[in-house]
């Protein structure tokens, strides 16, 4: 299997202490400030990182990552055919990223669209309550 271009060239981190120390590729709207919260046998660790990018976009943040840029912490399903394919490989696979909080906002009291309800209704189906 070909190890992707930064792996390569900066080596795999071994712990997530290490991830300090690489370059990493921030998805800046789902986290509080520049540290990733992950989670290994239920215990959670914060790691504080020095971004090499930051942005709102998950897929601006694959194509760096595709592009040697550096590690990036993605949805699976964003980047299932590039690990499938070899183009990127999980590092310290035995962390998870930490469960975080989605919020359907809309008025409370008032009719609700149909529309809104089956939407809210399927996401909860599709990632929980």
């Amino acid at each position: 299997m070909r190890v992707p271009a930064y792996l390569e060239r900066r080596g795999a981190p071994t712990a997530i202490d290490d991830l300090g120390a690489h370059d990493c590729l921030h998805f800046s709207p789902l986290m509080d400030g520049a540290s990733w919260r992950l989670v290994r046998d239920g215990r959670a660790a914060d790691v504080t990182i020095d971004p090499l990018l930051q942005a709102d976009n998950a897929e601006a943040l694959r194509l760096a990552a595709l592009g040697g840029r550096g590690i990036a912490l993605l949805a699976d399903f964003l980047v299932e055919p590039d690990l499938a394919e070899g183009r990127l490989v999980r590092v310290l696979p035995e962390w998870q990223v930490a469960d975080s909080t989605v919020y359907a906002v809309y008025p409370h009291g008032r009719h609700v669209p149909a529309k809104t309800r089956a939407f809210v209704d399927f996401v909860a189906a599709e990632i929980g309550t």
